[in-house]
């Protein structure tokens, strides 16, 4: 980090802090990297004019794989407020993964609905992170039904579905998902497999 806020400055004193590729790279160090500092990525974040969405993704990114989760939400909610960048199809999938481990549901389905005002509902990650959201917030119901009702499905579906019934106590309904994924001819994995196992233990 020290060496990283020597080369900040030299950026800074070069001009070079205005080219968006540059200060991305620096974003990308803070937030991902293990010898990174968040705090020092949002301050560039914020010091920074009109950053690129692919900054703001990589600062999202880093607070949702740290134990900061709330600054996930806040970071998408100032992108949002700054009103010059919108998220795109990496985004959404890092802040509801933080919603998820926060059971921020009703936070959830805001985001839900800024995802169909995108026109992102039918991309496959998004889609995923949504049923995981839904599972990690004990709203399996909802998420069986979304799942009942798409064509958008690959085995991270299938997996979240039936683990998701299984930690709810409902190994009937885990086995019936899991018959019709054989029925669709998707080969399953250890995860399936777990899940399978432990829906005939319930």
């Amino acid at each position: 980090m020290n060496q990283l806020k020597q080369i900040h400055t030299q950026m800074i004193l070069t001009g070079l802090i205005l080219d968006g590729f540059s200060v991305s790279r620096l974003i990308a160090f803070c937030a991902i990297s293990e010898s990174g500092c968040l705090a020092h990525c949002k301050r560039i974040l914020e010091n920074t004019d009109s950053p690129n969405i692919y900054s703001w993704n990589l600062a999202i990114r880093g607070y949702s794989e740290s134990s900061k989760l709330e600054q996930t939400i806040l970071l998408y909610k100032i992108m949002l407020r700054n009103g010059e960048t919108k998220p795109d199809n990496y985004t959404f999938p890092f802040v509801l993964k933080a919603c998820a481990q926060l059971a921020f549901v009703q936070l959830g389905f805001e985001i839900l609905g800024h995802v169909l005002k995108l026109g992102f509902d039918s991309n496959i990650y998004i889609y995923n992170a949504v049923l995981h959201m839904l599972v990690s917030c004990g709203e399996v119901e909802l998420a069986g039904n979304l799942f009942d009702e798409s064509c958008l499905r690959d085995l991270v579906s299938w997996n979240t579905v039936i683990n998701g019934y299984v930690r709810s106590g409902r190994g009937n309904e885990a086995l019936r998902v899991f018959g019709e994924m054989q029925e669709a001819n998707v080969m399953p994995d250890e995860v399936t497999m777990i899940g399978v196992v432990s829906s005939c233990a319930n």
